[in-house]
């Protein structure tokens, strides 16, 4: 009799957990779409697993940047000018692990360390590790990411430096100061010319800037450091009519 009871109680706890376990796989689901979208360059699937309300928010820390959107609008309006500027999905490998999620009605905490590795790039660059938090809303039966927090943990192994100028000159790139982001660049390769990754976007800002044979040197110059750059190889192809 007693071990019927036990069995039955067993059976309870489970039907009980089941719908927790199930909401914490629903929660996962949305937060590894918005990181797959993100690298495939999908806007429509990227948007889709946002709340998009004046309240949320978003920033990405590490020792060479520091971003902060707030509100959809700015969330929103600087993703798709991102996509829009670097239109090809990215190769990456993504891991994750160590999740915490708690719940509170239709509010959900979630916490994990996240890996992204690039097949084709070499170290340093090969390879990112980061802290993610993510506040979740359930708004009509659906979760929804309304607070998105990264802190990259790797780069304080790499070297900053090199990573604060090309972001630097992507900025001036982004802003359509061309010239101002050749500079940037070209200083950069002064400082780091074993890196593929200064030559890579010196090329690209000379593209930019209409200069085909300077572009073209420079992103030989990237290939032969890195032959696996898919990238590099694609733009020679490109620029040489091929």
């Amino acid at each position: 009799m007693l071990t019927q009871k036990l069995f039955a109680l067993a059976i309870a706890f489970v039907l009980v957990a089941l719908p927790s376990s199930a909401q914490d796989d629903d929660i996962k689901q949305v937060i590894i779409k918005e990181t797959d979208s993100y690298f495939k360059k999908d806007a429509n699937a990227w948007k889709s697993t946002w709340l998009q309300d004046p309240n949320i928010f978003r920033s990405f820390v590490s020792t060479w940047a520091y971003l902060r959107d707030a509100g959809w609008d700015s969330v929103v309006t600087r993703q798709l000018r991102s996509f829009a500027n670097n239109p090809e999905a990215e190769q990456v490998e993504i891991t994750r692990d160590s999740f915490s999620i708690r719940k509170e009605g239709h509010i959900a905490v979630v916490d994990f360390k996240q890996t992204l590795k690039y097949p084709n790039s070499q170290p340093p660059f090969d390879q990112f590790a980061s802290r993610e938090h993510r506040v979740m809303v359930k708004s009509n039966g659906q979760w929804k990411i309304a607070t998105l927090m990264t802190t990259e943990t790797s780069t304080y192994l790499k070297p900053a430096g090199e990573l604060t100028l090309n972001n630097a000159g992507y900025e001036f790139l982004a802003a359509g100061k061309i010239d101002e982001a050749i500079q940037v660049f070209e200083l950069n390769t002064k400082f780091f010319p074993e890196s593929f990754n200064v030559w890579d976007s010196l090329a690209e800002a000379y593209a930019k800037a209409g200069k085909k044979e300077l572009a073209i040197q420079n992103y030989e110059k990237s290939v032969q450091l890195n032959p696996k750059s898919e990238s590099g190889v694609k733009a020679l192809k490109s620029l040489r009519g091929q």
